[in-house]
């Protein structure tokens, strides 16, 4: 995901204001730059009609970081590999947790193993799912283990949605800090 955003210095993509809120979840003291930045593309892409799942999740991440409410989007239950299909299951159970609500029905309903659908997807999948279990139930110890799990094996294997695990993951801890 590369919604661009101009600020005072030029151009930057949101995926380098992501990694720049997940250097300050280990470095404290970038966190007010951290915040600036994610209000400036929070800002700067005002609200518009996003797409993909992908940049709902995003723009779900950056309100929680901002202490905004969170929209949650159901996401159209059409015929799709299971692997798409569990990452919009995952993605609504975070923005529900993140609005404060209850994600683990969305947890629990995620497609069976088996189903058609991106092995190595469904691999990096699983842990994201078993975070947001961990952030419902407090466990926020595994809740960072497990996400650590799913953004090192996505990125290992270059998986699609890895931006979006990292916004929830970087939301999730922002101001808590791990």
């Amino acid at each position: 995901m590369t919604m661009p955003y101009t600020t005072s210095k030029g151009v930057l993509a949101t995926h380098t204001v992501l990694l720049t809120v997940l250097d300050s979840l280990e470095d404290p003291d970038q966190r007010p730059v951290a915040l600036n930045l994610v209000r400036e593309v929070y800002e700067a892409t005002g609200g518009g009609t996003a797409v993909l799942v992908e940049d709902v999740v995003a723009r779900g991440a950056q309100a929680k970081i901002l202490g905004k409410p969170v929209a949650v989007l159901g996401f159209k239950p059409v015929k799709k590999p299971a692997d798409r299909r569990m990452f919009e299951t995952l993605a609504t159970a975070w923005l529900v947790w993140a609005s404060g609500g209850d994600p683990l029905p969305f947890v629990a309903s995620i497609p069976k193993p088996g189903e058609y659908g991106g092995a190595l997807h469904l691999m990096a999948l699983e842990p994201w799912g078993k975070a947001i279990t961990a952030l419902a139930e407090g466990h926020i110890e595994e809740a960072v283990r497990q996400f650590r799990r799913s953004i090192e094996f996505g990125a290992q294997y270059d998986i699609e949605t890895g931006d979006a695990i990292q916004w929830t993951y970087a939301a999730s801890f922002f101001h808590r800090g791990t």
